[in-house]
């Protein structure tokens, strides 16, 4: 057992080699986060995770609202196999409009590792665009930070290619000043 001091250091070194594969200086041709950015762009990205991985979904669709400034949903494994997979059918034309990204890991079960590719079963018989992303590492943190750390770059690379400043989130700065000092109530 490596401890947790010993899962630290492993994911810090395992973070490091992924900025040296996913960095600004690596080529599109030669680096996932900005092929998938590229494929996401123009469309609303719908995140699914499961087991592990089912916080980081929500995390990447925060990222994307916040630092693409772009309208993005999550959902989880099981449930959205009770709702999710209905909705493929109709509206036709919103199947264009979509890309559901897959946040898969090794270390989810069986059953739910098949789960995910009926999903994407589902999706292609359907038209929607949809891409796995496989997580990271030895262990269940590496795993996580790997997932919410290549989240982080793609939504980065989302908003390099809308035109978009990722820093300053003034809706959220406005929403808070309203929330504290509501007007009219003066």
């Amino acid at each position: 057992m490596r401890g947790v001091a010993g899962e630290l250091e492993g994911s810090a070194s395992l973070l490091s080699k992924l900025a040296s594969r996913w960095g600004e200086d690596v080529s599109e041709a030669k680096n996932p986060a900005k092929k998938l950015a590229r494929q996401i762009t123009g469309r609303l990205p719908v995140v699914y995770g499961g087991g592990l991985l089912s916080g980081v979904a929500r995390r990447w669709k925060n990222d994307f609202n916040e630092n693409s400034k772009s309208w993005a949903a999550a959902e989880t494994f099981p449930e959205l196999c009770h709702n999710a997979v209905t909705a493929y059918e109709v509206p036709q034309t919103l199947r264009r409009e979509v890309c559901v990204i897959l946040l898969r890991s090794s270390l989810l079960s069986a059953k739910l590792r098949r789960t995910y590719q009926l999903t994407a079963e589902f999706l292609r018989r359907a038209g929607v665009c949809h891409a796995f992303v496989d997580a990271e590492g030895s262990g269940p943190l590496e795993h996580i930070l790997s997932s919410v750390y290549l989240g982080i770059w793609v939504s980065y690379y989302v908003a390099l290619l809308y035109g978009v400043d990722p820093s300053p989130v003034p809706g959220i700065d406005l929403m808070k000043q309203r929330v504290r000092h509501p007007p009219g109530l003066g």
